[in-house]
């Protein structure tokens, strides 16, 4: 329906129109939530031409493109031009955000966290997640699902960067609310549990930890499909946390599924099929 309501956008209004904007916009976010990346950078990519003509490149549309475009990268596996972008779109932000408007800083520094972490860039990543939960706790509210994402993050972070306590404590907070907020079966509050079974595992909580890893898979499995990258992902978690228990088979199963789900769906380079692959090496 959204590839129809673009093609005749197209043909109807002018480049610069917000409805066409707009409609490319939602197309590329469709694209990203069913695993399509490619198709969803390509979305984005336009929707940041079209963006940089209507507004200019100094404007919070043009910026928020721009992350919406590392992210994509980030998801693709191409973290340093993530970072770049991130960082592009921040030094704008903070240029030219006043007021209410420096709410959008939030999400900024929020990505650009999430990216340094995935490349073990943990101490500035913390740094960021704080400023990015302080500003959603202020503009947003306690009780956000803004909050709920940035504690999520900020626990991970603490978990890659050694300070188990701290994570915990905030991927438990993270889910909680989380439950609340978006509900027991969303994607949001499975990633959560993924998050939290690995800092158990670290901590030698195995039972509780493989608990958190099932719910989690569960849940992916009947939001994305069972051959979605997230449900790969959730695979190749439980499956370390088999291999800790010593289920050295049931794990290798786990893992080989993990392996050829994120082959198929993210390509042979990307890291997160390079970490099962590391895994499966360890068993």
């Amino acid at each position: 329906m959204l590839e129809r309501a673009v093609d005749l956008r197209r043909a109807e209004l002018a480049p610069d129109d917000p409805r066409l904007i707009d409609a490319v916009d939602r197309l590329g976010m469709v694209y990203w939530l069913s695993g399509d990346l490619e198709g969803s950078l390509r979305c984005s990519q336009e929707v940041l031409q079209l963006t940089e003509a209507a507004v200019g490149k100094e404007h919070p549309d043009y910026t928020q493109t721009l992350v919406n475009i590392a992210n994509t990268h980030a998801d693709l596996g191409n973290l340093e031009k993530a970072e770049d972008l991130q960082r592009q779109a921040l030094e704008t932000e903070r240029r030219i955000l006043q007021g209410e408007a420096r709410s959008d800083l939030a999400y900024t520094t929020n990505n650009l966290a999430t990216v340094l972490a995935d490349q073990g860039k943990f101490e500035e990543a913390i740094d960021l997640h704080l400023e990015s939960l302080a500003l959603r706790r202020e503009f947003m509210g306690d009780d956000s699902p803004e909050v709920v994402i940035s504690l999520g993050n900020l626990g991970f972070a603490y978990y890659g960067a050694g300070e188990l306590a701290q994570a915990e404590a905030r991927l438990w907070e993270s889910l909680e609310l989380g439950k609340t907020v978006f509900g027991s079966d969303h994607l949001r509050v499975a990633g959560t549990m993924s998050k939290l079974a690995q800092v158990l595992a670290s901590q030698g909580d195995l039972a509780e930890a493989e608990s958190l890893a099932r719910e989690s898979l569960s849940i992916h499995e009947a939001a994305v499909g069972s051959r979605g990258w997230r449900t790969g992902e959730s695979h190749g978690v439980l499956g370390r946390i088999l291999g800790k228990e010593g289920e050295v088979d049931a794990a290798r199963i786990e893992l080989e599924l993990a392996h050829e789900i994120l082959l198929e769906s993210l390509g042979a380079e990307h890291p997160k099929t390079l970490e099962v692959e590391a895994w499966l090496n360890y068993l």
